[in-house]
């Protein structure tokens, strides 16, 4: 971080003016301006918080000032294990022949080294080789695009829409806007994509469905007086709450604000999520299923 710090400031020196989008506090140290953004997140962001100089923003009282002025203290005592997982005589790509104990109990365990020592092949690739129970959450991508959302992910699209089928006579496909259910215009994308030729594409609310992305069908049908469309645009507690008899769906929507991840709307599509939101739906969705197959 220190050779990052040094190489922005030859850049401002140089006259530049350099704009860094960071929240490390190193970086946050060495500015001459600081604007705040939040004060939470999503919905719950957009708005300045603060303007100014970094010592005068350790003083201003918004969640980076506060966290700024007193640092997050690490406890000094270590949890006590709770047994370890052997890996023996690992050999994937140039490990030869490791032999190492995982600590177990709740403990956090940091596999460190040079690039390329051999920590990812030891961690995902001996390691669940030896032990299948241990599952790997990775860097890989979460596949997925303008049709897929938090809900398609983490298995319970189709759990909501027979909820919705069972109030409304209607089969499920109704309440899919990648089915019958999709706005005739859009197609269900809640967007119409115009493409100019030597220039970017420009990209418009539907004047059909106004961007909710079902026809008129599907609209009719409602649980507590939300549609689809509504269900869509919620966050997690609040379909939690609409779904309280349904352990599956509370349960998902349960791991969705343990990953930080509540401020999100569950119909939010997938290529609309930083890669920081994408990897922790992923661990959500992991997290979910090793809950499933351990309950």
């Amino acid at each position: 971080m220190h050779q990052l710090t040094q190489l922005l400031a030859r850049l401002r020196d140089a006259g530049n003016t350099v704009l860094v989008v960071e929240h490390h506090p190193q970086v946050i140290a060495v500015a001459d301006h600081v604007i705040d953004v939040g004060p939470g997140a999503g919905a719950r962001g957009g708005l300045i918080q603060f303007v100014g100089t970094p010592a005068d923003l350790r003083r201003s009282g918004t969640v980076t000032g506060r966290l700024l002025d007193r640092p997050l203290e690490v406890s000094s005592s270590a949890r006590p294990w709770q047994g370890t997982v052997p890996v023996r005589d690992a050999r994937a790509h140039n490990l030869t022949g490791v032999d190492v104990d995982i600590p177990l109990g709740g403990g956090l365990t940091a596999v460190t080294g040079v690039a390329g020592s051999g920590k990812s092949s030891l961690a995902t690739q001996d390691l669940p080789a030896q032990h299948p129970a241990f599952a790997v959450v990775g860097q890989d991508p979460l596949r997925g695009g303008v049709r897929s959302t938090s809900l398609s992910v983490l298995g319970i699209a189709d759990t909501v829409r027979r909820a919705f089928s069972e109030v409304s006579g209607l089969a499920p496909a109704w309440f899919s806007f990648n089915s019958k259910g999709a706005c005739p215009v859009c197609r269900g994308k809640g967007h119409i994509t115009t493409e100019l030729a030597f220039l970017d594409d420009v990209s418009t609310p539907c004047d059909e469905c106004h961007g909710r992305r079902f026809n008129e069908t599907a609209l009719s049908a409602t649980i507590r007086g939300s549609t689809i469309a509504d269900v869509l645009a919620m966050e997690a507690r609040e379909v939690a709450h609409l779904f309280e008899h349904s352990p599956e769906i509370a349960e998902a929507m349960s791991w969705l604000e343990r990953v930080g991840l509540g401020y999100t709307a569950v119909g939010q599509s997938l290529d609309t999520l930083s890669g920081g939101e994408k990897q922790r739906l992923l661990l959500a969705r992991h997290l979910r299923g090793v809950e499933d197959l351990a309950g």
